[in-house]
């Protein structure tokens, strides 16, 4: 089994590059994050420890994964491991605890998602980056659905007005506004993946 590069960046030593670059992603799109906030103790007794925890995006605890060798465009993780664990006390027990595992690294996604860098599973999947329309914030949703990260009505009384205010390049083709406006390709998220790319980690 091959180990993983521990990688340092803005003070921070990593466990692994892949880590390192969600957190430059994070910080490029303007995501407060922290890492390794808290550790939890399992049903069955074990430790987890999640990734991160984004403030910004409900406090959802996140954990970063390689993208599996066999990935066919649905996100999974075998059963009896930490995070499957993790995962059923958040998603179906209640909890209000937000939770997501993401899977591959910062990257364009492609529609369907077989040939996505990156994919999140967030007790349904596929969960997306993606960017309000009309603030340009950037938000966790389904699907990458922009118009879900404020909702419209934050911006515009009514949905002809926030379809007016719409910007035009990413969303020429949008139809709605009220739920959907995909925004996962948004260029501000794919200069973001290109700053990630780019960059050289220290070790």
């Amino acid at each position: 089994m091959l180990k993983a590069i521990e990688t340092s960046y803005k003070g921070y030593r990593f466990r692994s590059r892949l880590e390192a670059r969600w957190a430059l992603f994070f910080d490029t799109v303007r995501i407060p994050w922290v890492y390794e906030p808290e550790g939890y103790e399992l049903p069955s007794g074990r430790g987890y420890l999640p990734d991160f925890c984004l403030p910004s995006i409900g406090n959802t605890l996140v954990d970063v994964k390689p993208l599996p060798e066999d990935f066919n465009g649905e996100p999974h993780f075998s059963e009896g491991t930490k995070e499957a664990q993790f995962s059923e006390v958040c998603w179906q027990n209640g909890s209000t605890q937000a939770y997501a595992l993401i899977f591959g690294e910062p990257g364009p996604v492609e529609p369907g998602g077989k040939m996505s860098s990156y994919v999140v599973h967030a007790g349904d999947y596929p969960y997306y980056f993606c960017v309000c329309p009309w603030c340009c914030r950037v938000g966790l949703e389904f699907d990458g659905r922009g118009a879900r990260v404020c909702g419209y009505q934050q911006h515009h009384k009514t949905e002809e007005e926030a379809f007016a205010a719409l910007r035009t390049t990413p969303y020429r083709d949008v139809r709605r506004v009220d739920d959907k406006c995909y925004s996962f390709n948004d260029p501000m998220l794919l200069d973001a993946f290109s700053v990630v790319r780019a960059h050289r980690f220290g070790t």
